[in-house]
């Protein structure tokens, strides 16, 4: 039988339009922003919950301590945002693309992103507890913990990225290739059902794997 290849992410490039310069002054809560570039905005402790941008572009953010709970992304592209606090639950990407930017802790359970992709980025600490990922694509970051812990992924992968400690406990995967993650640790490796891994990462948790089997392994 011929083997299956693993299905990748289905991630579109972004092709935005001709964009109006906007004015992050103007930035509120629950606000609608379409066709508009921010360059270099500080968005410092703001309070922008429920806000929403589409085809729009966010280049040299500033967000330290920024709320966005329940703010939306659409096709949107987001590159160098600085946030050392990010405070972000229930954000919805769909169709975003962030690069090169720099995360310290970032609070965005029960998230959902569909067609996101994160490349050239590092994020200490991000949290997606709940959420729901489906094509999404990690690619030269570094992450220092990642909590997928409850989360439902289809369609994910980690290429040349290097993650510290990955917590997988009740979570749903599903072509989920982690071939490509450098994974020091993992917890909840009973929850790693649906997802691909080289046999030089088998190796290396054959021994946690077998603890959560229940397998005695004895020379």
């Amino acid at each position: 039988m011929a083997r299956k290849d693993l299905p990748a992410p289905r991630i579109s490039s972004i092709c935005l339009p001709d964009l109006f310069p906007g004015n992050p002054e103007f930035l509120r809560a629950h606000g609608q922003y379409d066709g508009e570039s921010y360059a270099d905005a500080d968005l410092a402790g703001r309070l922008l919950d429920g806000i929403s941008f589409s085809e729009c572009e966010l280049i040299g953010t500033q967000a330290h301590g920024t709320s966005l709970r329940n703010a939306r992304l659409l096709d949107t592209r987001v590159e160098r945002l600085n946030a050392p606090v990010l405070t972000a639950p229930g954000l919805v990407l769909r169709d975003v693309s962030i690069e090169a930017s720099r995360i310290g802790s970032a609070e965005a359970f029960s998230a959902e992103w569909n067609a996101v992709s994160i490349t050239g980025s590092k994020l200490d600490f991000l949290n997606l507890r709940g959420a729901v990922l489906r094509d999404v694509s990690f690619s030269d970051c570094v992450i220092g913990e990642l909590d997928l812990g409850g989360a439902k992924l289809t369609r994910a992968s980690f290429t040349n990225t290097r993650i510290d400690s990955l917590q997988l406990d009740g979570a749903t995967l599903e072509h989920v290739d982690l071939r490509g993650a450098s994974l020091s640790g993992i917890s909840g490796i009973g929850s790693l059902r649906g997802a691909t891994l080289s046999s030089l990462q088998l190796a290396e948790f054959a021994s946690t794997l077998a603890e959560h089997l229940g397998i005695s392994i004895r020379d």
